[in-house]
Protein backbone atom coordinates (compact mmCIF):
# COMPACT_ATOMS: atom_id res chain seq x y z
CA UNK A 1 0.00 0.00 0.00
CA UNK A 2 1.36 3.41 -0.52
CA UNK A 3 2.12 5.62 2.22
CA UNK A 4 0.00 8.14 1.25
CA UNK A 5 -3.01 5.64 0.77
CA UNK A 6 -1.92 4.82 3.99
CA UNK A 7 -2.29 8.28 5.81
CA UNK A 8 -5.28 9.40 4.06
CA UNK A 9 -7.02 6.41 6.10
CA UNK A 10 -5.91 7.55 8.87
CA UNK A 11 -6.66 11.46 8.48
CA UNK A 12 -10.85 10.25 7.88
CA UNK A 13 -10.88 7.59 10.67
CA UNK A 14 -9.02 7.92 13.77
CA UNK A 15 -10.07 5.01 14.88
CA UNK A 16 -7.55 3.41 12.58
CA UNK A 17 -4.57 5.88 13.90
CA UNK A 18 -2.77 3.32 15.91
CA UNK A 19 -2.91 0.60 13.00
CA UNK A 20 0.38 0.15 10.98
CA UNK A 21 0.15 -0.38 7.00
CA UNK A 22 0.25 -4.67 7.49
CA UNK A 23 -2.61 -4.33 9.94
CA UNK A 24 -4.91 -3.05 7.08
CA UNK A 25 -3.97 -5.10 4.21
CA UNK A 26 -4.19 -8.69 4.25
CA UNK A 27 -0.82 -9.09 1.92
CA UNK A 28 1.54 -7.07 0.59
CA UNK A 29 4.08 -8.11 -2.33
CA UNK A 30 7.26 -6.49 -3.63
CA UNK A 31 6.91 -7.20 -7.24
CA UNK A 32 3.74 -4.84 -9.03
CA UNK A 33 1.67 -8.34 -10.49
CA UNK A 34 -1.50 -9.96 -10.26
CA UNK A 35 -1.49 -11.41 -6.65
CA UNK A 36 -1.11 -15.23 -7.68
CA UNK A 37 2.55 -13.95 -9.89
CA UNK A 38 3.06 -11.35 -7.21
CA UNK A 39 2.96 -14.03 -3.97
CA UNK A 40 6.08 -16.69 -5.26
CA UNK A 41 5.52 -18.55 -2.57
CA UNK A 42 1.46 -18.94 -3.19
CA UNK A 43 0.87 -18.25 0.56
CA UNK A 44 -2.73 -16.21 -0.45
CA UNK A 45 -5.18 -17.89 1.71
CA UNK A 46 -8.77 -16.40 0.61
CA UNK A 47 -9.76 -16.66 4.42
CA UNK A 48 -7.00 -14.74 5.54
CA UNK A 49 -8.71 -11.83 3.16
CA UNK A 50 -12.29 -12.14 4.47
CA UNK A 51 -10.86 -12.36 7.96
CA UNK A 52 -9.01 -9.20 7.60
CA UNK A 53 -12.07 -8.10 6.08
CA UNK A 54 -14.72 -8.67 8.73
CA UNK A 55 -11.82 -6.93 11.50
CA UNK A 56 -11.53 -3.97 10.01
CA UNK A 57 -15.42 -3.52 9.17
CA UNK A 58 -15.77 -3.50 12.89
CA UNK A 59 -13.76 0.06 13.01
CA UNK A 60 -15.98 1.52 9.81
CA UNK A 61 -18.91 2.43 8.86
CA UNK A 62 -17.71 2.00 5.02
CA UNK A 63 -14.73 -0.12 4.05
CA UNK A 64 -12.75 0.53 0.87
CA UNK A 65 -11.87 -2.78 -0.57
CA UNK A 66 -9.60 -1.80 -3.81
CA UNK A 67 -9.07 -4.46 -6.44
CA UNK A 68 -5.76 -5.20 -7.41
CA UNK A 69 -5.59 -4.55 -11.81
CA UNK A 70 -9.36 -5.93 -12.57
CA UNK A 71 -11.79 -8.03 -12.02
CA UNK A 72 -10.66 -10.85 -13.31
CA UNK A 73 -7.06 -10.53 -12.22
CA UNK A 74 -6.19 -13.98 -10.25
CA UNK A 75 -5.60 -13.41 -6.51
CA UNK A 76 -4.95 -17.31 -6.82
CA UNK A 77 -5.08 -20.38 -9.79
CA UNK A 78 -8.84 -20.25 -9.12
CA UNK A 79 -9.99 -17.49 -7.67
CA UNK A 80 -10.36 -13.83 -9.17
CA UNK A 81 -10.98 -10.26 -7.62
CA UNK A 82 -14.71 -10.71 -8.81
CA UNK A 83 -15.00 -13.95 -7.02
CA UNK A 84 -14.17 -12.23 -4.20
CA UNK A 85 -16.84 -9.18 -4.66
CA UNK A 86 -19.19 -11.91 -4.85
CA UNK A 87 -17.97 -13.60 -1.51
CA UNK A 88 -17.99 -10.20 0.22
CA UNK A 89 -21.62 -9.22 -1.58
CA UNK A 90 -20.23 -5.84 -1.15
CA UNK A 91 -21.90 -3.20 -2.85
CA UNK A 92 -19.42 -2.83 -5.81
CA UNK A 93 -17.90 0.54 -8.12
CA UNK A 94 -16.23 -0.33 -11.41
CA UNK A 95 -13.78 2.09 -12.50
CA UNK A 96 -12.77 2.45 -15.69
CA UNK A 97 -9.73 4.13 -16.79
CA UNK A 98 -10.30 7.00 -20.06
CA UNK A 99 -7.61 5.79 -22.19
CA UNK A 100 -7.54 4.62 -26.06
CA UNK A 101 -9.58 1.15 -25.58
CA UNK A 102 -11.25 1.60 -22.65
CA UNK A 103 -14.45 0.56 -24.03
CA UNK A 104 -13.72 -2.88 -24.79
CA UNK A 105 -12.11 -3.06 -21.01
CA UNK A 106 -15.43 -0.99 -19.70
CA UNK A 107 -18.09 -3.57 -21.50
CA UNK A 108 -15.97 -6.84 -20.94
CA UNK A 109 -15.57 -5.70 -16.89
CA UNK A 110 -19.86 -4.84 -17.50
CA UNK A 111 -20.39 -8.29 -18.74
CA UNK A 112 -18.33 -9.98 -16.41
CA UNK A 113 -20.08 -8.23 -13.52
CA UNK A 114 -23.54 -8.58 -15.09
CA UNK A 115 -22.63 -12.66 -15.74
CA UNK A 116 -22.41 -12.94 -12.10
CA UNK A 117 -25.25 -10.81 -10.73
CA UNK A 118 -22.98 -8.11 -8.87
CA UNK A 119 -25.03 -4.74 -8.58
CA UNK A 120 -22.48 -2.14 -8.98
CA UNK A 121 -22.37 1.31 -10.81
CA UNK A 122 -19.60 2.70 -12.92
CA UNK A 123 -17.30 5.27 -13.83
CA UNK A 124 -14.41 6.47 -15.34
CA UNK A 125 -11.45 7.79 -14.02
CA UNK A 126 -10.42 10.55 -16.49
CA UNK A 127 -7.14 10.74 -15.84
CA UNK A 128 -5.40 8.97 -19.52
CA UNK A 129 -5.63 10.49 -22.97
CA UNK A 130 -7.87 13.51 -21.18
CA UNK A 131 -7.55 15.62 -24.49
CA UNK A 132 -9.12 13.34 -26.85
CA UNK A 133 -11.33 11.51 -24.61
CA UNK A 134 -14.36 13.56 -25.73
CA UNK A 135 -13.68 12.48 -29.35
CA UNK A 136 -12.49 9.31 -29.02
CA UNK A 137 -14.31 7.62 -26.29
CA UNK A 138 -17.18 9.70 -24.89
CA UNK A 139 -19.72 9.46 -27.86
CA UNK A 140 -20.05 5.76 -27.15
CA UNK A 141 -20.33 6.28 -23.67
CA UNK A 142 -22.90 9.25 -24.10
CA UNK A 143 -25.29 7.12 -26.17
CA UNK A 144 -25.02 3.98 -24.36
CA UNK A 145 -24.39 5.19 -20.41
CA UNK A 146 -26.84 7.69 -19.74
CA UNK A 147 -25.77 7.74 -16.16
CA UNK A 148 -22.13 7.42 -16.67
CA UNK A 149 -20.04 9.91 -14.61
CA UNK A 150 -16.36 10.42 -13.59
CA UNK A 151 -14.45 10.18 -10.32
CA UNK A 152 -13.59 13.89 -10.47
CA UNK A 153 -16.77 14.89 -10.63
CA UNK A 154 -19.46 12.25 -9.29
CA UNK A 155 -17.74 10.46 -6.23
CA UNK A 156 -18.51 12.45 -3.39
CA UNK A 157 -22.46 11.80 -4.06
CA UNK A 158 -21.69 8.47 -4.83
CA UNK A 159 -19.73 8.30 -1.40
CA UNK A 160 -23.06 10.36 0.76
CA UNK A 161 -25.60 7.65 -1.20
CA UNK A 162 -23.92 4.85 -0.17
CA UNK A 163 -23.62 6.17 3.64
CA UNK A 164 -27.38 6.97 3.46
CA UNK A 165 -28.15 3.34 2.19
CA UNK A 166 -25.66 1.88 4.95
CA UNK A 167 -26.77 3.94 7.44
CA UNK A 168 -30.84 3.05 6.42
Amino acid sequence: MPPYFYTLVKSVNPLFEAFSPLDITAYTFALPAAPFCADIHHTIDIEVILKKYHFLCQYCDILLVEGAGGLLVPMTQDFTMLDLIVKLSAPTLLITPSRLGCINDTLLSIQALKSRNVSFDWCVNLYEDQDSFSEVTQPYYDATFTQWWSVAKGLDRYVENLCYHTSS
